[in-house]
């Protein structure tokens, strides 16, 4: 195991897998996700009030946009909170929408089945042997 200091109280703790966080704080965390999770399942609201988040949940936009990116929080596309990174289209986590990421995945797999193919076919450089050495 290794000894880290967690990233946002700064005490040490045995690290094994994941984010910098100490057990405390990542309890902590998951506990605001979910409080945020049913906040955003229970509201009708058409517009995200960030100082009301702010003040009920102590989580800034920033924190908010950073766990929909890492899909540790999902939110209704209508709220606009975040987009694709490719397109702009409004999406609810992550950083593509579905279109973008089917493209992107033929797109890799594409390419992957041409190299796979031009390898296969690449014909033996013939080698130089010497004789009796």
């Amino acid at each position: 195991m290794e000894v880290k200091a967690c990233n946002k109280c700064g005490r040490l703790y045995n690290y094994i897998v994941g984010d910098n966080f100490c057990p405390s704080c990542k309890a902590e965390k998951e506990k605001l996700l979910k409080n945020l999770d049913g906040y955003f399942k229970e509201t009708d609201d058409v517009k995200i009030d960030f100082d009301y988040l702010n003040d009920e949940f102590d989580v800034s936009r920033n924190n908010l946009v950073k766990f929909a990116r890492k899909e540790e929080l999902s939110v209704d596309s209508s709220f606009e909170l975040i987009s694709c990174m490719k397109c702009g289209k409004s999406i609810s986590s992550g950083r593509f929408c579905d279109r973008c990421k089917k493209e992107t995945l033929d797109s890799l797999n594409s390419t992957y089945r041409e190299l796979s193919l031009k390898k296969a076919f690449v014909e033996p450089v013939p080698k130089m042997r010497f004789i009796g050495k």
